[in-house]
């Protein structure tokens, strides 16, 4: 999934509902698929990080997690680890 990420390439079937004007400005073609331009791919950190160990430093813009911490977690650590992520997200450090 990472991987997959940090190419930022898709179909352009993918992206049908991205402003015409946006994919002009922020992607380029590769093939037959259309790819993030680097200058915007290049500022975006990746990171896998297990959400049930200790929360990374710094701050996050978007954190994307999979369904696992909703799926699999009973409601308790879903709160618990939950509220750790938010935490990354504004820097809060209440839930901590």
């Amino acid at each position: 999934m990472l991987r997959r990420a940090r190419e930022a390439c898709y179909k352009r079937s993918s992206l049908k509902e991205v402003p015409p004007e946006l994919l002009e400005r922020a992607f380029v073609e590769r093939g037959e698929a259309v790819c993030l331009d680097d200058r915007y791919r290049r500022v975006v950190e990746f990171r896998e990080h297990d959400v049930r160990g200790e929360p990374p430093a710094g701050l996050f813009d978007l954190i994307l997690c999979r369904n696992v911490l909703f799926t699999y977690f009973d409601r308790e650590q879903q709160e618990r680890h939950g509220a750790r992520l938010v935490d990354c997200a504004s820097g809060s450090g209440a839930h901590s």
